[in-house]
Protein backbone atom coordinates (compact mmCIF):
# COMPACT_ATOMS: atom_id res chain seq x y z
CA UNK A 1 0.00 0.00 0.00
CA UNK A 2 2.91 2.37 0.78
CA UNK A 3 4.55 1.68 -2.57
CA UNK A 4 1.17 2.10 -4.33
CA UNK A 5 0.57 5.47 -2.62
CA UNK A 6 4.16 6.55 -3.46
CA UNK A 7 3.56 5.52 -7.09
CA UNK A 8 0.38 7.55 -7.23
CA UNK A 9 2.15 10.62 -5.77
CA UNK A 10 4.98 10.37 -8.31
CA UNK A 11 2.45 9.76 -11.09
CA UNK A 12 0.45 12.82 -10.12
CA UNK A 13 3.60 14.90 -9.98
CA UNK A 14 4.60 13.89 -13.54
CA UNK A 15 1.01 14.06 -14.97
CA UNK A 16 -1.26 16.56 -13.18
CA UNK A 17 -4.45 15.15 -14.89
CA UNK A 18 -3.80 11.62 -13.59
CA UNK A 19 -5.37 12.34 -10.21
CA UNK A 20 -8.65 13.36 -11.82
CA UNK A 21 -8.56 10.27 -14.08
CA UNK A 22 -7.94 7.98 -11.12
CA UNK A 23 -10.79 9.56 -9.12
CA UNK A 24 -13.12 9.03 -12.08
CA UNK A 25 -11.95 5.40 -12.33
CA UNK A 26 -12.66 4.85 -8.65
CA UNK A 27 -16.15 6.32 -9.00
CA UNK A 28 -16.93 4.06 -12.00
CA UNK A 29 -15.56 1.03 -10.13
CA UNK A 30 -17.95 1.76 -7.26
CA UNK A 31 -20.77 1.75 -9.87
CA UNK A 32 -19.53 -1.69 -11.03
CA UNK A 33 -18.56 -0.22 -14.41
CA UNK A 34 -15.19 -1.91 -14.39
CA UNK A 35 -14.42 -1.60 -18.11
CA UNK A 36 -15.07 2.17 -17.98
CA UNK A 37 -12.98 2.41 -14.80
CA UNK A 38 -9.98 0.75 -16.56
CA UNK A 39 -10.49 2.96 -19.61
CA UNK A 40 -10.42 6.03 -17.29
CA UNK A 41 -7.07 4.86 -15.88
CA UNK A 42 -5.37 4.64 -19.33
CA UNK A 43 -4.51 8.36 -19.59
CA UNK A 44 -2.68 8.17 -16.25
CA UNK A 45 -0.53 5.20 -17.37
CA UNK A 46 2.98 5.34 -18.84
CA UNK A 47 4.35 2.90 -21.34
CA UNK A 48 4.38 2.03 -25.01
CA UNK A 49 1.43 3.14 -27.11
CA UNK A 50 0.93 -0.44 -28.30
CA UNK A 51 0.38 -1.61 -24.70
CA UNK A 52 -2.15 1.13 -24.20
CA UNK A 53 -3.93 0.08 -27.41
CA UNK A 54 -3.97 -3.56 -26.30
CA UNK A 55 -5.38 -2.52 -22.94
CA UNK A 56 -8.08 -0.46 -24.64
CA UNK A 57 -8.89 -3.41 -26.91
CA UNK A 58 -9.16 -5.65 -23.88
CA UNK A 59 -11.49 -3.17 -22.20
CA UNK A 60 -13.60 -2.94 -25.36
CA UNK A 61 -13.76 -6.73 -25.68
CA UNK A 62 -14.64 -7.02 -22.02
CA UNK A 63 -17.37 -4.42 -22.37
CA UNK A 64 -18.72 -6.15 -25.49
CA UNK A 65 -18.64 -9.50 -23.71
CA UNK A 66 -20.49 -8.02 -20.75
CA UNK A 67 -22.98 -6.47 -23.14
CA UNK A 68 -23.53 -9.80 -24.94
CA UNK A 69 -23.81 -11.63 -21.61
CA UNK A 70 -26.31 -9.02 -20.41
CA UNK A 71 -28.24 -9.30 -23.67
CA UNK A 72 -28.25 -13.10 -23.42
CA UNK A 73 -29.41 -12.83 -19.85
CA UNK A 74 -32.16 -10.45 -20.91
CA UNK A 75 -33.14 -12.80 -23.77
CA UNK A 76 -33.25 -15.76 -21.40
CA UNK A 77 -35.17 -13.67 -18.90
CA UNK A 78 -37.57 -12.59 -21.66
CA UNK A 79 -38.00 -16.23 -22.74
CA UNK A 80 -38.61 -17.25 -19.16
CA UNK A 81 -41.04 -14.33 -18.74
CA UNK A 82 -42.86 -15.32 -21.94
CA UNK A 83 -43.03 -18.92 -20.80
CA UNK A 84 -44.25 -17.81 -17.39
CA UNK A 85 -46.72 -15.47 -19.08
CA UNK A 86 -47.97 -18.33 -21.23
CA UNK A 87 -48.26 -20.55 -18.19
CA UNK A 88 -50.01 -17.74 -16.32
CA UNK A 89 -52.36 -17.18 -19.26
CA UNK A 90 -53.06 -20.91 -19.47
CA UNK A 91 -53.61 -20.98 -15.73
CA UNK A 92 -55.94 -18.00 -16.04
CA UNK A 93 -57.85 -19.77 -18.82
CA UNK A 94 -58.07 -22.95 -16.76
CA UNK A 95 -59.17 -20.93 -13.76
CA UNK A 96 -61.73 -19.04 -15.86
CA UNK A 97 -62.99 -22.35 -17.27
CA UNK A 98 -63.09 -23.80 -13.77
CA UNK A 99 -64.95 -20.71 -12.53
CA UNK A 100 -67.37 -20.99 -15.46
CA UNK A 101 -67.99 -24.67 -14.73
CA UNK A 102 -68.34 -23.88 -11.06
CA UNK A 103 -70.88 -21.19 -11.87
CA UNK A 104 -72.76 -23.64 -14.10
CA UNK A 105 -72.72 -26.26 -11.34
CA UNK A 106 -73.89 -23.69 -8.81
CA UNK A 107 -76.59 -22.53 -11.23
CA UNK A 108 -77.77 -26.11 -11.81
CA UNK A 109 -77.63 -26.73 -8.08
CA UNK A 110 -79.69 -23.61 -7.43
CA UNK A 111 -82.20 -24.71 -10.05
CA UNK A 112 -82.39 -28.18 -8.55
CA UNK A 113 -82.76 -26.69 -5.07
CA UNK A 114 -85.56 -24.42 -6.31
CA UNK A 115 -87.21 -27.35 -8.06
CA UNK A 116 -86.93 -29.52 -4.95
CA UNK A 117 -88.26 -26.70 -2.79
CA UNK A 118 -91.18 -26.29 -5.19
CA UNK A 119 -91.87 -30.02 -5.06
CA UNK A 120 -91.61 -30.01 -1.27
CA UNK A 121 -94.00 -27.06 -1.02
CA UNK A 122 -96.40 -28.77 -3.43
CA UNK A 123 -96.21 -32.03 -1.47
CA UNK A 124 -96.74 -30.11 1.77
CA UNK A 125 -99.81 -28.40 0.29
CA UNK A 126 -101.16 -31.75 -0.93
CA UNK A 127 -100.52 -33.30 2.50
CA UNK A 128 -102.34 -30.40 4.17
CA UNK A 129 -105.24 -30.81 1.75
CA UNK A 130 -105.39 -34.58 2.38
CA UNK A 131 -105.17 -34.00 6.14
CA UNK A 132 -108.07 -31.54 5.93
CA UNK A 133 -110.09 -34.00 3.85
CA UNK A 134 -109.37 -36.78 6.35
CA UNK A 135 -110.41 -34.53 9.21
CA UNK A 136 -113.62 -33.62 7.35
CA UNK A 137 -114.29 -37.30 6.67
CA UNK A 138 -113.64 -38.13 10.32
CA UNK A 139 -116.12 -35.47 11.41
CA UNK A 140 -118.68 -36.73 8.90
CA UNK A 141 -118.11 -40.31 10.06
CA UNK A 142 -118.53 -39.25 13.68
CA UNK A 143 -121.80 -37.48 12.83
CA UNK A 144 -122.96 -40.53 10.86
CA UNK A 145 -122.10 -42.82 13.81
CA UNK A 146 -124.07 -40.58 16.14
CA UNK A 147 -127.02 -40.51 13.73
CA UNK A 148 -126.84 -44.29 13.42
CA UNK A 149 -126.76 -44.69 17.20
CA UNK A 150 -129.76 -42.38 17.50
CA UNK A 151 -131.55 -44.35 14.75
CA UNK A 152 -130.72 -47.65 16.47
CA UNK A 153 -132.04 -46.32 19.77
CA UNK A 154 -135.18 -45.11 18.01
CA UNK A 155 -135.59 -48.47 16.25
CA UNK A 156 -135.14 -50.28 19.55
CA UNK A 157 -137.72 -47.98 21.14
CA UNK A 158 -140.08 -48.56 18.20
CA UNK A 159 -139.54 -52.34 18.45
CA UNK A 160 -140.26 -52.18 22.13
CA UNK A 161 -143.39 -50.12 21.46
CA UNK A 162 -144.38 -52.54 18.68
CA UNK A 163 -143.90 -55.52 20.99
CA UNK A 164 -145.98 -53.80 23.63
CA UNK A 165 -148.60 -52.96 21.01
CA UNK A 166 -148.70 -56.54 19.71
CA UNK A 167 -148.96 -57.85 23.26
CA UNK A 168 -151.77 -55.38 23.90
CA UNK A 169 -153.52 -56.45 20.68
CA UNK A 170 -153.21 -60.12 21.64
CA UNK A 171 -154.48 -59.38 25.12
CA UNK A 172 -157.41 -57.40 23.72
CA UNK A 173 -158.19 -60.19 21.26
CA UNK A 174 -158.06 -62.78 24.07
CA UNK A 175 -160.29 -60.61 26.21
CA UNK A 176 -162.76 -60.20 23.34
CA UNK A 177 -162.77 -63.97 22.78
CA UNK A 178 -163.29 -64.60 26.49
CA UNK A 179 -166.08 -62.02 26.48
CA UNK A 180 -167.72 -63.66 23.48
CA UNK A 181 -167.42 -67.08 25.10
CA UNK A 182 -168.83 -65.72 28.33
CA UNK A 183 -171.71 -64.16 26.44
CA UNK A 184 -172.33 -67.39 24.53
CA UNK A 185 -172.24 -69.42 27.70
CA UNK A 186 -174.58 -66.96 29.36
CA UNK A 187 -176.93 -67.08 26.40
CA UNK A 188 -176.74 -70.86 26.31
CA UNK A 189 -177.50 -71.01 30.01
CA UNK A 190 -180.52 -68.80 29.44
CA UNK A 191 -181.82 -70.58 26.30
CA UNK A 192 -180.60 -74.08 27.18
CA UNK A 193 -178.46 -74.38 23.98
CA UNK A 194 -175.05 -76.24 24.20
CA UNK A 195 -171.84 -74.15 24.65
CA UNK A 196 -169.52 -73.45 21.73
CA UNK A 197 -166.69 -75.49 23.30
CA UNK A 198 -168.94 -78.53 23.52
CA UNK A 199 -170.06 -78.01 19.95
CA UNK A 200 -166.43 -77.72 18.79
CA UNK A 201 -165.44 -80.90 20.64
CA UNK A 202 -168.39 -82.83 19.15
CA UNK A 203 -167.61 -81.56 15.63
CA UNK A 204 -163.94 -82.45 16.00
CA UNK A 205 -164.85 -85.92 17.22
CA UNK A 206 -167.18 -86.31 14.29
CA UNK A 207 -164.64 -85.12 11.73
CA UNK A 208 -161.83 -87.33 13.15
CA UNK A 209 -163.91 -90.49 12.92
CA UNK A 210 -162.84 -91.20 9.27
CA UNK A 211 -159.19 -90.76 10.29
CA UNK A 212 -159.46 -93.86 12.46
CA UNK A 213 -160.46 -96.02 9.52
CA UNK A 214 -158.13 -94.84 6.69
CA UNK A 215 -154.49 -95.39 5.76
CA UNK A 216 -151.62 -92.94 5.95
CA UNK A 217 -152.00 -91.67 2.36
CA UNK A 218 -155.75 -91.16 2.73
CA UNK A 219 -155.22 -89.53 6.13
CA UNK A 220 -152.98 -86.82 4.53
CA UNK A 221 -155.61 -86.00 1.89
CA UNK A 222 -158.42 -85.98 4.46
CA UNK A 223 -156.47 -83.69 6.78
CA UNK A 224 -155.95 -81.22 3.89
CA UNK A 225 -159.68 -81.22 3.18
CA UNK A 226 -160.49 -80.62 6.86
CA UNK A 227 -157.96 -77.76 7.02
CA UNK A 228 -159.62 -76.10 4.03
CA UNK A 229 -163.14 -76.79 5.35
CA UNK A 230 -162.56 -75.35 8.82
CA UNK A 231 -160.15 -72.56 7.94
CA UNK A 232 -161.36 -69.37 9.75
CA UNK A 233 -160.88 -67.23 6.62
CA UNK A 234 -163.30 -69.47 4.68
CA UNK A 235 -166.19 -68.81 7.07
CA UNK A 236 -169.09 -66.45 6.21
CA UNK A 237 -169.15 -64.48 9.49
CA UNK A 238 -167.03 -63.78 12.57
CA UNK A 239 -169.08 -66.16 14.76
CA UNK A 240 -168.51 -69.03 12.34
CA UNK A 241 -164.82 -68.05 12.13
CA UNK A 242 -164.53 -68.22 15.93
CA UNK A 243 -166.22 -71.64 15.92
CA UNK A 244 -163.94 -72.82 13.09
CA UNK A 245 -160.90 -71.71 15.10
CA UNK A 246 -162.03 -73.74 18.10
CA UNK A 247 -162.75 -76.74 15.84
CA UNK A 248 -159.23 -76.50 14.33
CA UNK A 249 -157.72 -76.37 17.81
CA UNK A 250 -159.72 -79.43 18.87
CA UNK A 251 -158.78 -81.28 15.68
CA UNK A 252 -155.06 -80.63 16.14
CA UNK A 253 -155.26 -81.79 19.78
CA UNK A 254 -156.94 -85.10 18.88
CA UNK A 255 -154.66 -88.21 18.90
CA UNK A 256 -156.11 -89.31 15.54
CA UNK A 257 -154.81 -86.09 13.98
CA UNK A 258 -151.30 -86.57 15.38
CA UNK A 259 -151.04 -90.21 14.37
Amino acid sequence: PTDHATAEVSLEEENPGARSALDDARAKAKQLRFADAIRSCIPALKGSPRGVDVLQGICLAWEQSEHERSQQHEDELSAVMEEKELELSSERQRRAESDRRLMQIESRRDEEVRSLMSEVLGARERIDAWRKRVEDKDRELLKECRRRQDAERQVAWLNQRSSLYEASVREVSALKQHLQEARAQAQAAVTGAPARDDVARHVADFECAPLRRCGSAERVALKKKLLVKWHPDKQPCPEHAALATQVMQELQNRPEWKA
